[in-house]
C-alpha cells in the first residue's frame, strides 16, 4: 500500500485510505472547515433538498433498501438523500456511509 505524508499533520498515512493528500483525520477537519464556510444551499442541500428528504424519511419503513448499496436500512437515523451523479435529481435515501463514500473529492 502506498504511503504518503499528510499535508496537514505531516505524518505518513495509507494513501489509499482517503484518496486525498491528507490523512483521514486531517481530511475530516478540512472538509468540516470547508462546509462551515460554504452555505448548504450552494452545495445542493437547500430547502428543496431538505423538504424532499423529510418527505422520504416520513415514508421510511425499516427494511427499505439503500439507494446506493441495495442493503436494508434499519433506522431513520443516519440516512442521507443521495443525489444522482450529475446532481440534477435524487437517487433516494441511502446510508450516510454509502452516500458520503461516493462524495469524496467534492
Amino acid at each position: 500500500m502506498p504511503k504518503r505524508f499528510c499535508l496537514g499533520c505531516r505524518k505518513l498515512f495509507n494513501a489509499d485510505s482517503t484518496g486525498t493528500l491528507r490523512c483521514p483525520a486531517c481530511q475530516a477537519k478540512t472538509t468540516a472547515a470547508r462546509n462551515a464556510r460554504t452555505p448548504t444551499a450552494s452545495r445542493g442541500y437547500g430547502s428543496a433538498h431538505q423538504r424532499i428528504r423529510e418527505q422520504l424519511l416520513a415514508a421510511f419503513q425499516a427494511g427499505d433498501l439503500c439507494a446506493l448499496c441495495g442493503q436494508p436500512m434499519n433506522s431513520r437515523h443516519g440516512l442521507d438523500l443521495a443525489h444522482n451523479e450529475d446532481r440534477s435529481g435524487y437517487k433516494g435515501l441511502a446510508h450516510q456511509a454509502c452516500n458520503r463514500a461516493t462524495n469524496t473529492g467534492r
